[in-house]
């Protein structure tokens, strides 16, 4: 997004879908994605797919840009 961060957020051991909604998207994402009307692109990885994350993001009308799951060479940011 035109060269505009988030702040660095670090997950102590492994990230599942609550603290993916409760440290990241909640405190982080959303808060940014307000201020700077933007989308959200991640991969597959479970907590980023799973029911829990996917309401949360509903709930908050957070636009995520498609990713394509098994093949490389269909993944948007590559043939930027």
């Amino acid at each position: 997004m035109s060269g505009r961060k988030t702040d660095l957020v670090i997950i102590n051991g492994n990230l599942y879908a609550q603290s993916c909604v409760g440290t990241v998207l909640r405190s982080v994402v959303v808060p940014f994605l307000e201020q700077q009307l933007g989308c959200l692109m991640y991969d597959n990885a479970r907590p980023h797919t799973a029911r829990l994350t996917q309401a949360f993001l509903a709930r908050h009308d957070v636009n995520v840009l498609p990713w394509p799951a098994c093949y490389p060479k269909k993944n948007p940011i590559e043939h930027v």
